[in-house]
């Protein structure tokens, strides 16, 4: 019995099988991440490092050439492409087309840490990450500010931030412009060297007296507590106050041999909104993740936010703000206006070619149909809501049309032959059933190459290619 046959002879299986699709689909849509373009993993891998007050030829000679000359061992790697600046230095790495970009960042990873040896042991901990979409933040939002930087990036980094980190789909908040609150010690030569103390016995003194260290537990009967070192100094006073030495059974003090200041780290880089210093909050998103749903939950939690913000920060949609969700919804907007357009367009295209309105009505139903379990496999394949796959779906509309119109019309045949429906349904699709999969498995033919092709463009029209075969 053919799969027609089995359709025809038993309505009840079929409506259960179409219900099943459709609430595949549907349960697939409500998952799917919405998106403007594929989310796509570039070849790319970059590291940076940090050495505060490092020149660029100091960067290139002690940091770039080292790493360098480890990366350049990894297999795949295509190209290196090096910058050394003051105080930083990045190396990117480009692989070869098709090159596993995960292999690849493990492998950089590795090399990485076996050469860390061979660089200055006062660097900051190295940042590596692979390019793609993703790491574009979403969000940039200016925080405008009448209170000292310091004090709003305090309560930015302490209350703004954990807020918008904890959404679902984020991946990281950084922050542009900000201050961090910075103790400086200003050394007296001449105070030193008349006491013949050097600037080690204060380092020393630092390490000795500025600590936190663990202290092992208690145990009691039913409860254990743990004990630490507390001796971190919690003010400006309390670290003048610090000993470095001792002359004749006399103290000396931080504040005789050095001046303490309360005040910030060095300005290398600034944000202004209105002519005005702030700070600028940009959100970045996980892969796969729903941009639109994000953006929707950031407006929600700031609205909350700006009640319990202090007086003189201010977090608006002025000057500088930038959504990117705007140009993805916009561009959703409009290819599923084109896609509902497109299909209203084809039904009515066949009702002034059959001019009856039973078998247009079969052919407005299978549209949906297709295209909403069509929805459930995108969901399985990963994929997420845009450009591509909208418009695959797109292009599978006059797929499944002329399907239904091919074997609308043969059953038409049949019915004019003077067979009853029952019959002419049966023997209609029948007549057709290979020709029409032959059709349509033809189409899919086509596509599934570009779903496999190579290089950048070959991975971008993926989603593309698979959408169009599956719907």
């Amino acid at each position: 019995m053919s799969l027609s046959d089995l359709s025809i002879s038993r309505p009840v299986l079929t409506w259960m099988m179409t219900l099943a699709l459709a609430t595949f689909g549907v349960l697939g849509f409500m998952r799917l991440g919405i998106d403007r373009f594929p989310d796509m993993e570039f070849p790319f891998v970059g590291v940076t490092v940090e050495l505060e007050g490092a020149a660029p030829t100091a960067m290139e000679d002690e940091v770039v050439d080292p790493l360098e000359e480890s990366f350049a061992t990894i297999e795949g790697v295509r190209h290196i492409h090096s910058e050394a600046t003051q105080g930083a230095a990045r190396v990117v790495l480009e692989f070869e087309l098709g090159h596993d970009i995960n292999v690849a960042a493990q492998d950089v990873r590795d090399k990485l840490n076996t050469t860390m040896r061979r660089l200055p042991h006062d660097i900051e901990p190295p940042s590596m990450g692979k390019a793609n979409y993703s790491q574009f933040p979403i969000i940039f939002a200016p925080i405008s500010t009448d209170l000292p930087l310091t004090v709003t990036t305090d309560y930015v980094d302490q209350h703004i931030k954990p807020l918008v980190e904890s959404i679902p789909g984020a991946a990281g908040v950084t922050l542009y412009g900000k201050r961090e609150r910075n103790i400086r010690i200003w050394i007296d030569p001449s105070a030193l060297r008349a006491r013949g103390l050097a600037v080690s016995d204060v380092l020393g003194a630092l390490r000795r007296e500025h600590i936190e260290r663990p202290g092992g537990f208690v145990e009691g009967r039913t409860v254990e507590w743990a004990l630490k070192t507390d001796a971190e100094f919690r003010s400006v006073a309390e670290l003048e106050n610090m000993i470095v030495s001792w002359q004749r059974e006399a103290p000396i003090r931080l504040r005789d041999v050095a001046r303490v200041e309360d005040g910030s780290e060095d300005v290398r880089d600034a944000t202004y909104m209105n002519g005005k210093r702030g700070i600028a909050l940009g959100l970045s998103k996980q892969s796969k993740a729903n941009t639109v749903a994000i953006v929707d939950e950031f407006y929600r939690r700031m609205s909350k936010a700006r009640e319990r913000t202090p007086d003189g920060i201010s977090i608006s949609k002025g000057e500088g703000f930038i959504d990117n969700s705007h140009t993805i919804r916009e561009s959703f907007e409009e290819t599923i206006f084109a896609l509902v357009f497109g299909g209203l367009l084809a039904v009515f295209v066949v009702f002034v070619f059959m001019r009856r309105g039973r078998p247009t009505m079969i052919v407005a139903a299978a549209i949906p149909l297709s295209l909403i379990a069509t929805f459930g496999l995108i969901w399985v394949f990963d994929f997420t809501l845009n450009t591509m796959t909208l418009l695959g779906l797109t292009l599978a509309i006059g797929v499944v049309i002329d399907d239904a119109i091919i074997v609308l019309e043969n059953i038409e045949r049949h019915r004019e032959a003077g067979q009853s429906a029952l019959e002419a349904a049966r023997s209609g699709t029948r007549e057709i059933t290979f020709a029409a999969m032959a059709a349509t498995f033809s189409v899919a033919a086509v596509f599934i190459p570009v779903a496999f092709g190579s290089g950048r463009m070959g991975a971008f029209l993926r989603e593309f290619g698979i959408t169009v075969s599956v719907a």
